[in-house]
């Protein structure tokens, strides 16, 4: 029964990573945490990384096989910074309870889910402002360090960032960071797997779990991806940034008003 759930999790995190441009850690986590209460936050972290760089790594190829063009200085700069942000997150996370942890996405979900609804603009090719090297960097250290301490991937806090801050259209921004986030998550998954083992793992899943990363969770979840992926790329290109926006701010509310409800009561 675990395991047709966390398939029919893959079967949302398919749609949503491609059509928002987000990694699915915004469902992973919090599934992975109603799923199984008593295992250790940072597993769940780990194996939202281990998907998401499988999963962004597929929506990646799939958007280039649709003839999209990477910027390569701009996915430099904000990959560099990515990946300092992650290490760095990694280490910190060591000194965090679980509590701590499940509260801090929680906050996370709600200030991204602000951000996007109060960007109202239609961003143009005209309007983005990718200039400055050093903003670049810091946006993809922000995104590492808090994907790597929230199991977000990066995704959604580096689009609303893309759209509010660097002005990017939308049409730039899923691509851009599915771009991005096999880089860092990778090297975030290796971090998490290096971790000492949880305490608890279901007994199903025990046989997979390597430090504070799960394959198999990741694998399950990456099968249902698989097959809604191309929906979501297709369903993108059609939807206005403006619904986007709304619909992108829903689901963020709604998944941190599950985790909260849970922990309180």
């Amino acid at each position: 029964m675990e395991a047709i759930s966390l398939i029919i999790v893959g079967l949302i995190v398919g749609v949503i990573s491609s059509f928002f441009g987000v990694g699915g850690g915004i469902v992973v986590v919090p599934s992975i945490y109603l799923l199984f209460p008593e295992l250790d936050p940072k597993t769940a972290i780990g194996s939202s990384l281990i998907l998401i760089f499988m999963n962004s790594s597929l929506n990646f190829m799939r958007f280039k096989k649709r003839g999209y063009v990477l910027n390569k200085g701009l996915f430099a700069q904000i990959s560099g910074g990515f990946i300092v942000g992650i290490l760095a997150s990694s280490m910190l996370i060591k000194a965090l309870n679980p509590d701590t942890i499940r509260l801090l996405f929680v906050g996370m979900l709600a200030i991204t889910a602000a951000r996007v609804l109060l960007s109202k603009q239609e961003n143009t090719e005209e309007s983005a402002k990718t200039d400055s090297m050093q903003l670049n960097i810091v946006i993809g250290i922000i995104s590492g360090l808090i994907s790597g301490l929230t199991g977000l991937g990066g995704g959604a806090i580096m689009v609303p960032l893309f759209i509010t801050i660097l002005k990017l259209p939308l049409s730039k921004v899923s691509f851009l960071s599915n771009s991005i986030m096999p880089i860092g998550t990778f090297f975030g998954a290796i971090s998490f797997m290096s971790m000492a083992s949880p305490k608890w793992v279901p007994e199903s899943f025990s046989a997979f779990q390597i430090g504070q990363g799960n394959l198999l969770m990741a694998i399950l979840i990456f099968a249902g991806a698989f097959t809604t992926g191309k929906l979501g790329i297709k369903w993108g290109e059609q939807a206005s940034q403006t619904l986007k926006n709304r619909l992108f701010a829903a689901l963020l509310i709604i998944m941190g008003l599950r985790i909260l409800s849970r922990y309180l009561f």
